[in-house]
């Protein structure tokens, strides 16, 4: 190689070092809190929510720069937070607690709750604003509604006792099913000695649980959980892969403990927690205040290549992380203690969020034996003009357009009546001026359209007659 070619080779490189090292700038913030913030979740790049283990509940519209106290408050430790681009959120926990959001965590309402219950309800997703898929900790019991929470029925993994510790769900979106793992101790009964199994499950309609693969006889490691055993899992496509809090291995054949020595991948650190992105990065936030970035993870033949990884370990703070969430591919905020939190933000801009005063401006709690949302009647006008979106005609009885007065990108569409329930989704992501918009299968009533662009989020009341 010439000498000028080394030199530019070495810039190259230099620029390419610095670009990466600017990927993953932490800065801290700390909330109102001295509480530990054990979960985050993002909506869309705007409107997130964080949860405090003391129940304190904070939610941002502004995409983190500012977060705001709900003055939600109930007893109970939360365990987990689901959510989806409607603006549901979830939250459930200990005393058998299960509230609801549907604008953006600022109200709550009380949709399971018992003071003194011992039951504690650990991992929660959801498929779409009405379906979830509850888990119950120390036991095999499994909880699902397909309206919304408004009724929840109870099943189990199968017929067997002991204690069963479960992990979150995963929807995978190859197959539209729902995956879960967990592991209990028991006592073998031939030799009076604790073992552990653990195993992975799949369901799609909730009320029907398959087995796919588990592991039996695990010994106990002197009273403590075997050293391999599961603590949480990831999937990448169509591959399942177990994490025991530090070996990242492949579930393989039809036991789960099959790739006990194929590991993939191996943590310094020990964390109970790994999320995958965009089908090709795992994220591992751990006990040290660490960050460890997989990415380009490439998948053949079912398999993870072990040499597919690029691996980056960012220090963010020397405390322990307890969740993270990547909001867009240069953004990402993740938790920690006493109120801390950390965001790094490479996108250059500064996010905002648009409502307009004319969509949903309150609502009102509702007592635990209700099942509407009352949502206030707000001023209407004849088209909805924000900045640069009108809405017409209004009120209508078959169609209504809703237009730009210059090209904006729409990631979706989304139409619920007074009680909350979405009645349509467009997932469109595309570029246009107009938007077009059919009710003629809807019921004549008054209905709330949500707009999520890549210039923010619009509410709008619209009638139909």
């Amino acid at each position: 190689m010439s000498i000028k070619g080394l030199f530019i080779l070495l810039i190259l490189l230099f620029l390419n070092l610095n670009l990466h090292s600017e990927d993953y700038d932490f800065i801290k913030y700390e909330l109102s809190t001295k509480s530990n913030i054990v979960e985050v979740e993002f909506f869309n790049k705007f409107s997130g929510i964080m949860v405090s283990e003391s129940a304190e509940i904070f939610y941002t519209t502004n995409g983190g720069k500012d977060w705001t106290l709900s003055d939600f408050k109930i007893d109970f430790t939360p365990k987990a937070l689901a959510y989806s681009v409607s603006g549901e959120a979830v939250i459930i926990g200990s005393k058998s607690t299960i509230i609801k959001s549907i604008d953006y965590g600022k109200s709550w309402l009380i949709m399971q709750y018992d003071k003194s219950s011992e039951i504690i309800l650990n991992t929660i997703i959801s498929k779409t604003p009405f379906e979830y898929f509850i888990t119950q900790e120390g036991t095999r019991n499994i909880y699902y509604s397909v309206d919304g929470l408004h009724s929840i029925a109870k099943t189990s993994l199968d017929g067997e006792s002991g204690q069963y510790k479960t992990y979150p769900n995963i929807l995978n979106k190859y197959d539209n099913q729902i995956y879960g793992a967990g592991n209990r101790e028991f006592e073998r009964s031939s030799d009076g000695t604790d073992y552990w199994n653990e195993g992975l499950y799949k369901t799609k309609y909730f009320q029907t649980l398959e087995r796919l693969w588990y592991t039996s006889s695990i010994r106990s490691n002197y009273g403590n959980p075997p050293a391999n055993i599961i603590e949480a899992f990831v999937m990448i496509k169509n591959v399942v892969l177990k994490f025991d809090g530090y070996r990242l291995k492949p579930q393989n054949g039809d036991n789960f403990g099959d790739g006990n020595f194929d590991i993939i991948y191996q943590n310094n650190n020990f964390t109970s927690q790994i999320l995958s992105y965009n089908d090709n990065m795992f994220v591992i936030p751990d006990s040290k205040g660490q960050i460890t970035y997989l990415t380009n993870v490439i998948v053949e033949n079912t398999r993870v290549r072990k040499d597919s990884f690029n691996e980056k370990k960012v220090q963010v703070t020397d405390t322990t992380l307890f969740d993270y969430f990547q909001i867009k591919d240069n953004k990402a905020i993740t938790t920690s203690i006493n109120g801390k939190y950390f965001m790094y933000n490479n996108s250059g801009v500064t996010d905002s969020l648009i409502i307009d005063t004319l969509g949903f401006n309150s609502i009102d709690t509702v007592d635990n034996d209700s099942t509407d949302i009352i949502i206030d009647d707000p001023k209407d006008s004849t088209a909805f003009s924000s900045s640069n979106v009108i809405v017409y005609p209004n009120p209508t009885s078959d169609y209504f357009t809703i237009e730009f007065l210059e090209k904006t990108e729409v990631e979706s569409i989304q139409i619920f009546d007074v009680k909350g329930y979405r009645e349509l989704n467009y997932v469109l992501n595309i570029e246009l001026d107009i938007y077009k918009i059919d009710l003629r299968e809807l019921q004549r009533g008054t209905y709330y359209i949500e707009i999520i662009t890549s210039r923010g989020v619009f509410h709008k009341k619209i009638v139909k007659f």
